[in-house]
């Protein structure tokens, strides 16, 4: 079974792969899920407001709640 930072771990580097591919409304839905395990860890959260700026949704990279 996966424990919960190895669980983090994929999340973050699946949204890093989705941002590669410049599919950044998928990689915002997995970083959400990481900030959701691991709401104090900070890379998250400014990955997914890059992503929000990227869909021009810039009001939602300011928000801080997952």
């Amino acid at each position: 079974m996966e424990s919960d930072e190895e669980k983090f771990t994929r999340l973050k580097d699946m949204g890093n792969k989705m941002v590669s591919k410049s599919e950044y409304r998928k990689a915002a839905e997995f970083y959400t899920q990481a900030i959701e395990l691991f709401p104090d860890r900070v890379a998250p959260y400014s990955n997914r407001s890059l992503c929000h700026v990227k869909c021009d949704n810039p009001g939602l990279a300011v928000k801080v709640s997952s």
